[in-house]
């Protein structure tokens, strides 16, 4: 099989990315207060739990090699931080694989994983 077949899907899905309004991006930051200034969780043993520099190579464009669509989704799965998702309800994303949020009961939080 050629080369150039091989890389026509990656080609279509590249029109798409570029054709892309971005809102995504802009959903997926809404909202957004903070995030940690070290990028690294360090377990008490002295090892990292979470490394976020791990994903810097998400910067910038996909490689020729890699589905542009699946780097755009991985983009904007991994910003990470606190968000304000509404009035008294926060979310934590971006550290794993999983979202908390939090809601502000004015007698207390809860948390919702």
């Amino acid at each position: 099989m050629s080369q150039e077949h091989d890389m026509s899907p990656l080609a279509e899905a590249r029109a798409l990315v570029n054709a892309d309004d971005r809102k995504d991006f802009d959903f997926a930051s809404r909202g957004f207060i903070a995030t940690r200034k070290d990028p690294k969780i360090i377990r008490a043993d002295g090892r990292a739990a979470v490394d976020l520099t791990s994903y810097d190579f998400l910067e910038g464009p996909a490689p020729a090699t890699a589905n542009p669509s699946l780097w755009r989704q991985a983009q904007i799965l991994t910003q990470h931080g606190l968000f304000k998702v509404a009035e008294r309800i926060y979310q934590v994303r971006g550290f794993d694989v999983s979202t908390v949020s939090f809601i502000d009961a004015r007698a207390g939080s809860s948390s919702i994983r």
